[in-house]
């Protein structure tokens, strides 16, 4: 996936975003954020959370390195 140009490292995405840009489904996404495998969402509010753009970004560059799949 391409990187995001507009975004900091320390911009928050929702769920959504995460989703297009690692192409996980909602449910891998928060499976392996369990397990310690994918970076932890953070609170952001009382019905939501997001992820920092900087760690989603590490995480996907650290499987292009590393050739695994999601």
């Amino acid at each position: 996936m391409a990187h995001d140009d507009s975004l900091s490292p320390e911009s928050f995405i929702r769920l959504r975003e995460v989703c297009r840009h690692t192409a996980m489904s909602r449910t891998t996404v928060y499976r392996l954020a369990a397990e310690g495998a994918f970076p932890r969402p953070y609170k952001l509010g009382e019905r939501f959370s997001g992820w920092k753009w900087g760690e989603v970004s590490e995480w996907l560059h650290s499987r292009k390195v590393s050739g695994d799949a999601a």
